[in-house]
């Protein structure tokens, strides 16, 4: 009783120290309406985001489908695929290992890339049963798949598996970027089936990742003139994953990448507006 006091003295002394009033902030103080700290691109198989992606400046790209040694860029790349394989580590071992030896040596990136999601996904799938297993509840559990448990309960361990992977990646760098795959959904629309775009992800963690991002953008192409490459960041019932906060990219196509007589040029500038004046 004596130590609980003393607790609850340390706090209301600490708690008369603070001007509480400091802590309230006008709502234009941090107003910064074209700022992207998170990012999910949405992207088919062979469309380009990897060879536009590897463009930005003062990256880290985190491949998980081996993807990047077709192309040349900016980035520094983590080829998570070949590093499990020559190390003999698990993907969820080789993403913390380096991810952690990317932190220690202190370099905050600009962009950080993690392609893709999708593939932590399917990665975040024996992980839950890993952790699940290793918890009281769960210690006589003899199914080989966390979505067995009664009544979906495996669903939650696997958000919060997928939920400590992503977490790896938070901090290396003022902008994650996260890249993932489409699922081709139909909606019923005056009786009739309507094609959607959807994110291959399990469960509801394409509504929890969707809501914890500054934007989603869809990569396309125009068919008239194939070398150019857009993010669709409108919203519709087509894709109502979709959202985007700031002001310059809500509701528009913005063009980022061009080849051009051979070239390939990028103009993420359109995108990151600060990467104008580099």
């Amino acid at each position: 009783e004596t130590l609980l006091l003393e607790y609850m003295r340390r706090d209301d002394i600490s708690m008369q120290e603070v001007n509480l009033d400091s802590l309230i902030e006008s709502a234009s103080k941090n107003y910064e309406p074209n700022k992207v700290d998170r990012m999910i691109i949405i992207s088919r198989p062979g469309v380009g985001k990897t060879r536009a992606l590897m463009q930005l400046p003062n990256s880290i790209y985190f491949d998980l489908e081996d993807s990047t040694g077709h192309f040349q860029g900016n980035a520094e790349v983590i080829n998570i695929s070949k590093i499990k394989e020559t190390q003999g580590w698990g993907p969820v071992k080789t993403i913390k290992e380096m991810t952690n030896h990317i932190r220690s040596k202190g370099k905050k990136y600009r962009f950080c890339v993690v392609d893709t999601i999708s593939i932590i996904d399917d990665i975040a799938e024996p992980l839950a049963l890993f952790n699940y297993k290793n918890t009281a509840l769960g210690k006589n559990f003899k199914e080989d798949t966390i979505f067995a448990l009664d009544f979906g309960g495996g669903y939650y361990w696997h958000r919060e598996a997928f939920q400590e992977i992503i977490s790896c990646f938070e901090g290396i760098a003022d902008t994650l970027i996260l890249v993932a795959h489409v699922k081709d959904s139909s909606i019923k629309k005056g009786g009739e089936s309507t094609s959607v775009l959807d994110l291959r992800l399990t469960g509801t963690l394409r509504e929890i990742m969707s809501s914890k991002q500054d934007a989603s953008g869809v990569l396309i192409f125009d068919k008239k003139d194939p070398d150019k490459r857009f993010l669709d960041f409108r919203k519709s019932e087509e894709n109502t994953f979709m959202k985007c906060r700031p002001e310059h990219l809500a509701g528009k196509i913005v063009e980022i990448s061009n080849l051009k007589d051979g070239k390939f040029e990028t103009t993420w500038e359109n995108v990151f507006p600060d990467l104008k004046s580099k």
